[in-house]
């Protein structure tokens, strides 16, 4: 007598699709956390502290690393990031694994000129850029070549929008209520 299989045809099919979904699940996930590592912010960057001043304006101030270094959580685009504040940076600088996980478009090449040497740069434009709750918009960038880390360099092309001083290891930044780049 031949042996009875004890599934049916269909309960095989829904088996095996629920097999591949969980694969392609865990996959997805495996990706994802494979390259949180390089692009995740830092847990040991600081979260800015917000105001709004009585005019209107929004400060925020951040304190400085023992390093005498600003490295703190904001966001591009809605995605949280770490940046590290480069007055000497002319553009937001972004490395190569950061810019493919925020899924920004690579736009011309240009040379760059770094603290490491000259390396190729693609231009950009980030939506937005939050740092606290200062907020802009439409901001110039850069997806650096050989810039290494996760940390994105926060310079002139955001840091020319806002007021800035630096006293006694604390940095503060205000945004102006009537300023153009809000919007």
């Amino acid at each position: 007598m031949p042996k009875k299989n004890p599934f049916d045809k269909s309960e095989v099919i829904q088996l095996i699709g629920m097999m591949l979904a969980i694969t392609i699940v865990t996959a997805g996930i495996w990706l994802r956390n494979r390259h949180a590592d390089k692009t995740a912010p830092d847990l040991d960057a600081q979260i800015p502290s917000s105001r709004i001043l009585p005019s209107g304006d929004i400060e925020v101030t951040l304190k400085s690393k023992r390093n005498g270094h600003y490295t703190f959580i904001g966001e591009i685009n809605g995605q949280p990031v770490t940046f590290f504040y480069d007055t000497g940076a002319s553009r937001v600088a972004i490395p190569v694994p950061v810019a493919n996980y925020l899924e920004l478009t690579k736009g011309y090449p240009s040379q760059t000129h770094t603290a490491n040497g000259t390396t190729t740069s693609f231009s950009t434009r980030l939506n937005q850029i939050k740092v606290g709750d200062i907020e802009l918009h439409n901001i110039p960038a850069g997806i650096v070549k050989g810039l290494e880390g996760k940390q994105i360099l926060l310079g002139m092309s955001f840091l020319r929008h806002v007021e800035i001083s630096q006293s006694n290891g604390m940095l503060k930044l205000t945004q102006h209520s009537n300023h153009e780049a809000n919007k």
